[in-house]
């Protein structure tokens, strides 16, 4: 339910549509962006949970689970036409990501959500 994939999609034309191109293995995935620093072109998909953790969430009687879940930084490799994982940002059930510039360098901001808790336990 929560390792899924996360599909990227290209415009064809007015007759074809949207094509799908490539998909990304993702974990809860609650957003993405894009951006390009240097000639390269990036995604980073902000993750939240995988399914072992949602679980653990639900029936542990511990009260809470560890949400970490990286969120990965996918980097387009045109000798293979595809984007790949090239670094993996320690993240905390994500819940958004942006990217912004500022005096000649790149930022990521990833919004983290909180600790999943016991349904008993607020």
């Amino acid at each position: 339910r929560y390792n899924t994939y996360s599909d990227l999609y290209a415009w064809v034309s007015d007759v074809a549509g949207w094509d799908r191109v490539q998909r990304l293995e993702t974990k809860g995935a609650q957003g993405a962006t894009h951006f390009e620093a240097d000639g390269t072109h990036y995604l980073v998909v902000a993750e939240g949970i995988d399914s072992t953790q949602a679980k653990s969430a639900m029936w542990n009687d511990g009260g809470s689970s560890d949400t970490r879940v990286g969120s990965n930084v996918w980097a387009w490799a045109p000798e293979r036409r595809r984007f790949s994982v090239v670094d993996t940002l320690p993240t905390n059930n994500s819940a958004a990501v942006e990217h912004f510039s500022m005096h000649g360098k790149h930022y990521l901001v990833l919004a983290d959500h909180r600790r999943l808790m016991h349904p008993t336990h607020p």
